[in-house]
């Protein structure tokens, strides 16, 4: 297996990527506009940054960056747009709204509303968040080499599923590629990409499992 083959092929790959994450700009800072009411009763104003292990990353003014127990939150309003995880893996792509009910908050959807416990809220992401690209991927990469000793055959595998997320849609990358090398045979490559969108999914707000 020559190196310029390898190199060729990881090239071809990145292009494909670096033209996938070119498709959306970059968002804008969301101001701070977002209210948590907290079980004591007060209310602070800031910027929802995540939510993750029952820690909310609280963005303020006065405080600086804050991490608030989930536990403590009765609820929580925003003009930002989230993508909210509950515990069954279904998601919800929206804005906030409190309801009636303590500890419950309201995701505003477009053709719809969905009231959700604060328990069962394990994930909240903003869709058009400040960190940029790297923020807003998901996704995994392995690459694995094999080779045999008796038949002098190497084998080099790489697997790629990148999805990038903004308010709109959601865009998926699948890439698979297989390069074998055998002496006297002529080098032998496979390629597999695919590119998908949800852009339903994310422009209506509606719920998709996993």
């Amino acid at each position: 297996m020559t190196q310029a083959t390898c190199a060729r092929t990881f090239r071809a790959y990145i292009a494909v990527i670096i033209s996938l994450l070119g498709l959306v700009p970059l968002a804008a800072h969301a101001a701070k506009t977002d209210i948590v009411l907290l079980r004591n009763g007060n209310a602070i104003t800031g910027e929802i940054k995540s939510l993750e292990f029952g820690a909310l990353k609280y963005s303020t003014d006065s405080m600086g960056t804050v991490t608030i127990d989930w536990e403590d939150v009765v609820s929580v309003t925003t003009r930002q747009t989230l993508q909210v995880e509950v515990t069954d893996g279904s998601r919800y792509f929206g804005t906030l709204d409190s309801p009636e009910d303590r500890f419950a908050i309201r995701v505003v959807l477009q053709t719809r509303n969905v009231e959700l416990p604060t328990e069962q809220i394990v994930r909240m992401t903003p869709i058009e968040a400040d960190g940029g690209i790297i923020d807003r991927l998901d996704g995994s990469f392995s690459l694995g080499f094999t080779s045999e000793k008796s038949s002098e055959v190497t084998t080099l595998n790489s697997a790629t599923d990148l999805r990038y997320r903004v308010r709109q849609y959601q865009l998926g990358l699948t890439a698979n590629f297989s390069i074998t090398d055998q002496p006297g045979k002529e080098t032998s490559q496979r390629d597999n990409i695919g590119l998908s969108t949800s852009a339903s999914a994310a422009i209506a707000g509606s719920r998709t499992g996993s």
